[in-house]
This record gives C-alpha cells, structure tokens and sequence, in this order.
C-alpha cells in the first residue's frame, strides 16, 4: 500500500493504490476536499451543495443587521461510494457574526452515492421547514458586508472536506405587506363584493412601483382584475391605497364574485403576491366567509 498527498493551492487529494483524479473549478471557489480511493476504483467526494435562509427576524428572507438569520444548507455526496456517519461544524471569522448554534456540529448522516442530503439541528414553526445552521448579526453591520462560513464536513473514517459559503447583509431594504386585518368580513352567495386595502412598507427604504396580485383557491369564487394592481412608490413607514377601480362612488383594489351554489360558511382564502420594480416579492393572505343571510 502506497498512499501519498498532493497538494495545491485549493484541493487536496487523498490517493491509495497509486490512482490519481483530477478536477477543475471553474467557478475559482475555495474549498479543500479530501477523497479516499479505494482499490476496487471507488471514492467519496462531498461538498456543500446549496444553501437558503429560511426564516429571520422580519421574514423577508434577507440578512439585515441585528437579526438572527436561520440557515437551510444541504450537501452532495459526488462520488461513487457511501458516506457514513457525516458530521459538519461551522465557523466565522467574521466579528459580525455570533452565537453560531449549534456549536457541536450537526449531523447529516450516511449519504449514498451521488445523493443530497440537509442537515437539521431544530425546526422553525413559522416557516414550517428545519434548519441547519443559526447566527446573530451585529445591529452595526455595515451595508454589503459579507458573512463567510466555513463548513468542515467529516466521515466516520475521519476523512474530512471544506466547503465555504458567504452571506451578503443588507441594511437598507423595502419590506412591504398587506397592514389590515386579516379576516375581510362576511359575504353572501350570488353577489359581487368590492374591498379595498392599504399595503404597507415597514422596510427602511422606498419600494418603487409596487404591485399586487390577487388570487384565491376557492372554487366558488373569481376574482378581479386578473392583473396585478398597482400601488405605485411606498416610501419606508408608509403605506398607500390601492384604488385604481371604481364603483359605486368609490375606488376600490379588489373584487370576488361569489357562487350562488357556495355552501354557507365556506372561507375564502386570498393570497396576495407583492412586488416592486427591483424585483422584490413579498406574500401576504386575507380571507373572507359566505353566509346565507
């Protein structure tokens, strides 16, 4: 048995046997990875494989100063045999970042060939999906700053991988939602009723051309217009009308007609997908009932 390490600048490998493999990374990512060959030509090779933030203080899924940032991250198993037992731990040389949980490292468990897998250390009710990784941002982070985290990932061999990721913090930010009461009131069957509402910008700054769609999934009820409604500029804490339509004397956002066939009691649920010209999105909800009298 003849085992030797080469070494680069960004990769080391782990040869037996003499085999060598090589790769190319196109992308100029840094990352060291370790791969054990075995004799009969298989190998293991992980590395991260994506990440996303699934939950932070204000829900807009971006990373801003004084917020605790939850991190879904999941890793790829690129080479021909299992992976066992694979334990991850990670770290920041970033003074902005703290508290990183968990501390221990978590576990992501056997990984079979060419699988991915996420890592899961709790769960966040809100958003209804688990986490792998949590961090406290500094509320003096300056704007633009990029977090780096570095995840050692490491077998029950004791072969071990690197894989780094980077978090971009954004101080100024639009952030806007529908600000009235969820539940829009009571409605009766074979009628158009017309609503109007507020949405509101409760970022730290202006979201420009802002538009709303509303949509329902209710079967007994179609609702208009079809096309997003505007809401023009919102500046940050504050909030502007959406009453482009008109009936009635008054101006209105949306409207449902409502099924005479629809059961009495039926709840109406309304989704409302809010976006900006710079490509921001944000979702919020409403509902309504039907009642016979």
């Amino acid at each position: 048995m003849i085992n030797r390490i080469y070494k680069s600048r960004r990769i080391v490998w782990y040869l037996s046997l003499l085999m060598l493999a090589s790769c190319s990374n196109q992308n100029d990512s840094v990352f060291e990875d370790v791969f054990g060959v075995s004799a009969s030509g298989s190998y293991s090779n992980v590395s991260m494989d994506s990440y996303s933030i699934i939950s932070d203080n204000n829900g807009n899924g971006v990373a801003n100063p004084g917020e605790t940032v939850y991190l879904k991250i999941s890793i790829k198993n690129s080479g021909t045999a299992t992976i066992k037992s694979m334990n991850a731990t990670f770290s920041s040389s970033s003074t902005y970042a703290s508290n990183i949980s968990p501390s221990d490292g978590v576990a992501f468990g056997d990984i079979p060939a060419n699988k991915v897998v996420c890592g899961s250390s709790g769960y966040i009710q809100s958003s209804g999906d688990y986490y792998t990784l949590s961090f406290k941002l500094a509320s003096s982070i300056p704007d633009g700053t990029q977090i780096p985290i570095e995840m050692v990932m490491t077998d029950a061999k004791g072969n071990h991988w690197s894989s780094y990721l980077s978090i971009s913090v954004k101080s100024a930010f639009p952030y806007v939602t529908y600000m009235g009461d969820q539940n829009l009131g009571n409605a009766m069957p074979g009628y158009t009723w017309y609503w109007g509402i507020y949405l509101s910008n409760t970022g730290t700054s202006m979201a420009k051309s802002v538009k709303a769609t509303f949509t329902t999934t209710s079967p007994y009820v179609t609702l208009s217009p079809a096309t997003p409604v505007s809401f023009g500029n919102i500046s940050a804490g504050d909030a502007n009308y959406g009453g482009t339509l008109y009936y009635s004397g008054k101006y209105y956002t949306f409207s449902a007609v409502i099924s005479n066939s629809t059961p009495s009691g039926t709840k109406v649920p309304i989704s409302i997908k809010i976006t900006d010209e710079n490509g921001n999105s944000w979702m919020s909800s409403a509902y309504f009932y039907v009642y016979n009298q």
